[in-house]
């Protein structure tokens, strides 16, 4: 199945703005830590460089782990982006993320007692440093989010069922699972993930979250195309309310400049333009 945006599609537009803003709004007294993980080629690394605006991160090609340390972005205005190795895949960095995220190791695979942060801030080079993995969740890696890029067309088999029920019991109510809908660059056309695969994962996310959090708690699931940015608008609303009051400042004054900004016009064009995404009914009508 496929569909063609219109261009420029509202999504789009709307990402685009809040992108621009996030690099020059000024220093906020509070800091926001957004950590996003996932399996390896699910958009962890795309997504982060969308939001960058720059390409901070080694892109990957979805056929290797590319990402072997725990990358960190550290933006002025107080926000940090951090990229976690893959999951469900390669053992070694399986443990890798676990022991990034304070979730227990498996105790099949390799061990993991040190973890490398490579720290990224605007105008200076990159800076590498080794930590052991206690002295690393004490003063590192401590989110506010958690982003789980999911590739639907991979399916979520019994080894993200299992991680995911881990991170959820560690981390609650801190996590927003990211469908990235990948399309073709130049065309915009959907790939890869059928109706029905959507369907399948989220139920089988559903059924997860439920189990861990209870079904008063429902997931909260965001289709976002990593490659334009369509869906970047509905995922800073929801950090927004996952935040809260105090943290979610930051997001709110994203949302109020985005809705200033954002021309008219377009406004009045289709306003279920991310509807035509399928993605987001199928989400929607499983999560309700």
């Amino acid at each position: 199945m496929y569909f063609q945006l219109n261009k420029p599609s509202i999504p789009a537009i709307r990402a685009k703005i809040l992108i621009e803003k996030i690099r020059e709004l000024p220093r906020h007294d509070v800091s926001i830590s957004i950590c996003a993980t996932g399996r390896t080629g699910s958009g962890k690394t795309t997504l982060g460089n969308r939001l960058i605006g720059i390409d901070y991160f080694m892109p990957s090609t979805g056929l290797q782990d590319c990402t072997d340390e725990v990358n960190i972005v550290e933006f002025p205005i107080g926000l940090k982006y951090s990229d976690l190795p893959g999951v469900c895949s390669d053992e070694k960095l399986e443990n890798y993320n676990r022991a990034a995220l304070g979730i227990k190791q498996i105790d099949d695979f390799e061990d993991i007692d040190t973890l490398t942060l490579a720290k990224y801030t605007e105008n200076q080079s990159c800076q590498r440093q080794k930590f052991g993995v206690s002295h690393f969740q004490e003063t590192q890696l401590k989110p506010d989010l958690i982003f789980y890029l999911i590739a639907p067309d991979k399916q979520f088999l019994s080894a993200d069922c299992a991680y995911l029920k881990e991170l959820l019991k560690k981390h609650t109510h801190k996590v927003i699972y990211i469908f990235n809908l990948f399309t073709d660059k130049e065309t915009g056309n959907f790939l890869a993930a059928t109706e029905q695969n959507i369907t399948d994962v989220t139920a089988k996310i559903k059924k997860v979250h439920t189990s861990v959090l209870g079904s008063e708690n429902p997931p909260i699931i965001v289709p976002v195309n990593c490659w334009t940015g369509e869906g970047i608008s509905e995922l800073v609303s929801f950090s927004h309310q996952v935040l809260g009051n105090d943290k979610g400042k930051f997001f709110e004054e994203l949302i109020q400049y985005q809705q200033q900004q954002t021309p008219d016009e377009y406004l009045y064009q289709t306003k279920r333009e991310l509807v035509k995404l399928f993605a987001y009914a199928a989400c929607q009508k499983q999560c309700h």
